[in-house]
């Protein structure tokens, strides 16, 4: 869950300043439910009945969990896997384009019947999850992809935390409640990146020539982060731009999570062989 109507409990809420959640998650949020799905996958992969190198199992697993508490994790991993695709997945027509269709994962189920259909980035933080490509299908996500790409969510440093195409969108932030309703975050940029070279590496159709031009195109791309890295007197990313890279004097100027992501995503396309 993502919390309720009445706190935060994602990284992309805000209390606003009635004190209510400026964007309110409180359903089954994209990236939590997939996260789980990860973590019930390690726990049968590691508990002492699944795992064949019983030396290598963490102790913690070993006998902490009951097999009830195992086979009631099953049940879960198992329900999350044949209903994620049929509930999470969307394709409609673009708001403003009707000669569009624009595909993409529901950033999240909402209770009692609320339906919201919002085309947000926590979608790629599920996508690079560990060890969850089951959940995914290859083509569908370059989909997903291209569509966030048409709708220009990818920004000069971060990606808009809502589409364009939604008419709550507002992404120059100074205080007030749009802080996750289109500014550009740096970090799940990162993540939208990974996944993109995730793909490209793992496509066995692409020659090693055509992959070698992505990487290329993503070298380049992350000349723009290179470039604020050494202008700016903090010497690393900020957390987040307004439109298309343009400041933010309210965004942390030097934030770990884009840093981090953003080194991790350098130092993956450089090893490419």
């Amino acid at each position: 869950s993502g919390g309720n109507q009445s706190n935060c409990g994602t990284w992309m809420d805000k209390m606003g300043d009635n004190g209510v959640p400026a964007t309110s998650r409180h359903g089954c949020a994209v990236e939590l439910t997939v996260l789980f799905y990860s973590l019930l996958k390690f726990i049968r992969k590691n508990s002492r009945k699944e795992s064949s190198d019983k030396s290598s199992v963490p102790a913690l697993f070993q006998n902490y969990f009951s097999d009830q508490d195992l086979a009631k994790f099953m049940i879960f991993e198992k329900s999350i896997l044949k209903n994620f695709q049929s509930e999470f997945f969307v394709k409609k027509l673009n708001d403003k384009n009707q000669k569009q269709t624009d595909q993409f994962y529901n950033d999240c189920l909402y209770p009692h019947g609320h339906t919201s259909l919002e085309q947000r980035p926590n979608q790629f933080i599920a996508m690079t999850a560990l060890d969850c490509e089951d959940l995914f299908d290859d083509d569908l996500q370059k989909e997903i992809i291209m569509s966030s790409l048409k709708n220009q969510m990818l920004g000069r440093l971060g990606l808009a935390t809502l589409s364009p195409t939604d008419p709550n969108y507002s992404p120059y932030y100074d205080g007030g409640d749009n802080y996750h309703q289109g500014p550009e975050w740096l970090w799940v940029n990162g993540c939208f990146l990974k996944q993109i070279w995730n793909l490209t590496k793992s496509n066995s159709k692409l020659e090693a020539a055509d992959k070698v031009l992505i990487r290329d195109g993503l070298f380049q791309y992350l000349n723009n982060h290179l470039e604020i890295m050494y202008g700016e007197n903090w010497l690393g990313l900020p957390e987040l731009t307004n439109k298309n890279g343009e400041k933010c004097h309210r965004s942390c100027p030097g934030q770990a999570g884009s840093n981090g992501l953003f080194s991790e995503l350098g130092k993956e396309i450089e090893n490419y062989q």
